[in-house]
């Protein structure tokens, strides 16, 4: 039986995502399909927002961010 360091075990698990300056996906690494339910490559051309959804602004910070750039369109 083939021993395995953690890290190579963590290496089998990871998603790798090549992801361009807007947040849209450009590239997955070789994950397995079967490790997470679904095919990676599905996310290629998709923002992270969609499914970390750490990375996605709250409901609140949208209305402000709006709220202020309505102000500063009004100031100018």
């Amino acid at each position: 039986m083939e021993q395995v360091s953690l890290q190579q075990a963590l290496d089998d698990r990871r998603l790798t995502l090549l992801v361009d300056y807007m947040g849209k996906v450009t590239r997955v690494g070789s994950a397995s399909s079967s490790l997470f339910g679904f095919d990676p490559q599905q996310l290629v051309g998709k923002s992270v927002t969609t499914f970390i959804d750490c990375l996605a602004p709250e409901p609140d910070e949208l209305e402000e961010e709006s709220a202020q750039q309505d102000a500063f369109q009004l100031s100018g």
